[in-house]
């Protein structure tokens, strides 16, 4: 399969040529998933659907330990009716979020009732960043999946922090302490004070 990764918990990955979104998509992901935990004890929501940026908006309706698949126009359509507006492309601004309300748009399928000229005209946006949007709020995207090889050029670590300890995933050894110190098996919060 070709994949990118878009971020370090974040990533793209393209299935089989024809191959049907609501039965194969749906198999990858439930894989994808026991994978993911299988192999580091983590959960992850995935989202299957056409193009990217459907296949966000999926993943964000999965959250927090889900799979959302859009496969047809009616998965997108309730798929749009319930992401704001604001998480569309350029539109996170305060600015942005004043005018949209201004003109009653919540979300992102309100706002499929303007063009690209109308949003120039509105919001004042540039006529690319106008299309953007517009596209967008019609789940249109026309981003190709990038394979990239040996890419790295770097090595990096995320550390996410928590308030509640969990269990270590069942193949790292039991005696591991975290980097937080603590109960060896356990990720244990970091302690302020």
């Amino acid at each position: 399969a070709v994949y990118e990764a878009a971020s370090i918990d974040e990533a793209y990955v393209q299935l089989e040529h024809k191959a049907d979104i609501a039965t194969r998509g749906r198999e990858f992901a439930e894989n994808l998933k026991r994978a993911v935990f299988d192999e580091l004890g983590f959960v992850v929501s995935v989202g299957v659907a056409t193009n990217k940026r459907m296949a966000k908006i999926a993943s964000k309706m999965a959250k927090p330990d889900g799979i959302v698949v859009l496969s047809d126009d009616v998965d997108v359509e309730r798929a749009l009716r319930a992401t704001p507006c604001t998480s569309l492309p350029h539109c996170s601004s305060k600015i942005v979020q004043r005018k949209f309300a201004a003109h009653g748009l919540l979300t992102a399928w309100d706002v499929r009732r303007f063009n690209s000229k109308r949003l120039e005209a509105m919001i004042g946006f540039s006529p690319k960043l106008a299309l953007d949007v517009s596209r967008a709020a019609h789940g249109v995207c026309d981003e190709s999946i990038v394979h990239k090889v040996n890419g790295k050029k770097s090595i990096s670590v995320q550390m996410t922090l928590t308030s509640t300890p969990r269990m270590m995933a069942p193949h790292i050894l039991r005696d591991t302490v975290s980097a937080t110190g603590g109960k060896p098996g356990w990720f244990m919060p970091l302690a302020s004070g």
